[in-house]
């Protein structure tokens, strides 16, 4: 068996909004998680202007919605995120095959964006069960339209926790620019022969999305989001696009890391100093030949800025036991591993 040593590090504090002050969090190791019943988000976006497509589900399911718009906004009240209670227009009710047809789909999101004077923030999708036009939906209304889409099923509306109502508002919230939890200490002060809070970095993250396997004509949809606050870097900016089916290379690199670099130098006033980019999804051999092509748009549109490419394997599995672990998260030292039965991703 090959042995490696190791550390246990310490859970980082975090820091949520409590009515305008700061609370200190520490997750534990046995959970991992928390819960912000009795707290909110960091910096709460505000929805104004936002609608309702509904998508199959019996007259006793579409019956809830009311309910579920009134507690989603008092949830996000809750939590500190402004969300008007009455959509632009009425809510809209369709059958699920409007799903197998991407054409009148198009025109139908289109028909309501135009409704809403084409200043849509939000549109929430309720389905009736888990379809494969999900995707279209998605990338339609986020790349062809712009407008955010946020989704849920039917099944969910009949319980309508405080658990499920919160996971909603904290997606919507991430979304529009909001930030749901912070690093108590900024990335600068735990990192300080790296980082500086002077010379802001940026970091990005880049994936494609393909189609289900028995789809072989619908276009893939490429996505890089980019860090927008400096020292903090907890509020993201996204930019989607549509390109060739089940292609992996992102076509309009360039173009959408020059937007979101105008949008980052709009936010901090500067260009960033350092680049970080993570690009999640490819194998070591689609790195290598896609990797040229990756540095090209950060020569000509990073403005000089050092960018550093990581990639997330899509598969990077290590089997392994612990041999010698204290139970004390807070105590530091190394640890000895050895390969044998615990899969660990």
């Amino acid at each position: 068996m090959t042995q490696l040593r190791g550390r246990v590090l310490e859970p980082p504090k975090l820091k949520l909004g409590d009515g305008g002050h700061v609370m200190e969090l520490t997750p534990t190791r046995h959970d991992r998680q928390w819960n912000l019943l009795n707290s909110h988000v960091t910096e709460g976006a505000q929805i104004k202007r936002w609608a309702l497509i509904s998508f199959g589900g019996s007259p006793e399911q579409r019956s809830t919605i009311p309910k579920f718009i009134n507690q989603l906004s008092q949830r996000c009240e809750q939590l500190g995120i402004r969300f008007n209670k009455t959509t632009v227009i009425a809510p809209l009710f369709e059958q699920m095959k409007l799903l197998n047809d991407v054409s009148s789909l198009e025109c139908k999101l289109s028909k309501i964006h135009e409704s809403a004077l084409c200043d849509l923030q939000l549109l929430i999708c309720v389905m009736e069960k888990k379809h494969r036009g999900y995707a279209d939906l998605k990338r339609i209304a986020e790349t062809g339209i712009g407008v955010v889409s946020q989704c849920c099923l039917y099944s969910n509306l009949t319980k309508l926790n405080s658990q499920f109502l919160s996971n909603v508002a904290l997606k919507i919230n991430a979304k529009l620019g909001g930030s749901n939890v912070v690093l108590y200490n900024t990335i600068p002060r735990q990192i300080p022969r790296i980082f500086t809070d002077d010379e802001p970095s940026m970091f990005m993250g880049a994936d494609v999305t393909h189609p289900h396997p028995l789809d072989d004509s619908s276009p893939s949809v490429a996505a890089v989001v980019g860090s927008m606050n400096w020292p903090a870097a907890s509020k993201y900016v996204a930019r989607m696009r549509s390109q060739t089916h089940r292609q992996e290379i992102i076509e309009d690199l360039g173009e959408m890391v020059h937007e979101l670099l105008i949008e980052f130098s709009a936010s901090t006033r500067k260009l960033p100093s350092r680049i970080i980019f993570f690009r999640d999804g490819v194998s070591e051999t689609q790195f290598q030949k896609s990797f040229p092509r990756s540095c090209v748009p950060f020569g000509r549109h990073g403005g000089g800025s050092p960018a550093t490419i990581r990639r997330s394997p899509s598969r990077w599995y290590r089997r392994g036991t612990i041999r010698d672990f204290s139970s004390k998260i807070r105590r530091l030292g190394t640890r000895t591993y050895r390969r044998e039965l615990w899969w660990i991703r």
